[in-house]
Parts: C-alpha cells; sequence; structure tokens
C-alpha cells in the first residue's frame, strides 16, 4: 500500500469537506422568481429558491453569525460579486444557474487560499459560511 503524505491527505480532506458542504449550501433548484423582490426580499427570495437545506443552513447560520457578524447589507456585499454595484439587485436578477456558479467558484478559491471555517462540526469556505449566517438573518 503506497503512503500518502499528510499534504495530500489534507489536501483530500479539503476537497472532501468541499463536496459534504456544498452539497448542503449549495445545491441549485430551478431558476427562482425573485426579478421583482427588492432589498432584503430578493436576498430571501434567491437563497430560498437555492438552498436544499434551509432548516439546516439556517442552524448553522446561526453558529456562523459569530465570526461573520449580523449585518444583512454587510453579508450581502461580501458574497456578492465585487463588479456587482447593488448586491441586494444581483440577488434578485442573477437567478439559480449564475448564483450557484458564482458561489461555487468562490468557495473554491475558499479552500485553496485556507479560508475554512469550522462550524458545528463542518469544514465550511468562508463563502459557505457567510451563506449560511445571512440565511439565518433574512429567513
Amino acid at each position: 500500500m503506497k503512503r500518502i503524505s499528510r499534504r495530500a491527505f489534507l489536501a483530500v480532506g479539503a476537497g472532501a469537506g468541499a463536496l459534504i458542504a456544498g452539497g448542503l449550501v449549495l445545491r441549485g433548484r430551478g431558476r427562482g422568481g425573485c426579478a421583482a423582490a427588492e432589498g432584503v426580499d430578493a436576498v430571501r427570495c434567491r437563497l430560498a429558491a437555492f438552498l436544499s437545506d434551509a432548516d439546516g443552513v439556517s442552524a448553522l447560520g446561526e453558529v456562523s453569525r459569530r465570526s461573520n457578524g449580523d449585518d444583512v447589507a454587510a453579508l450581502a456585499v461580501a458574497i456578492a460579486p465585487a463588479s456587482a454595484t447593488d448586491p441586494e439587485r444581483w440577488f434578485a436578477t442573477v437567478g439559480n444557474d449564475g448564483f450557484g456558479v458564482h458561489l461555487r467558484a468562490r468557495a473554491r478559491a475558499d479552500f485553496a487560499a485556507g479560508e475554512v471555517l469550522i462550524v458545528d462540526g463542518w469544514r465550511l469556505s468562508r463563502t459557505e459560511s457567510q451563506v449560511c449566517a445571512l440565511w439565518s438573518l433574512v429567513r
């Protein structure tokens, strides 16, 4: 049996953590009609249409808020792309497919950069943790 280096073991573990957390948080369903929503309602609408386990994400969000804070606007800005001039409007218009692509790319970048938090036993990327915190606030 070939021995695996500690670095390779940790990389595989981080990848597995991303897959597990990604299945909980980053599974979009349908397109979700949020274009007419505004402000916090747009954020709530997009997340409600996107999340596969709203209760589980909310529970993780309660814990995630210890490191992410309780400011809905700041969390929306942190999650939306830097190019979004109006983050709440971005949540309303992006669609689930675009939302998923954006979040998965951000989560991969977080894991690659070591931006990982342990939240209630889950290894979450910083972005996943922010999504959880935001959902627990706007739900």
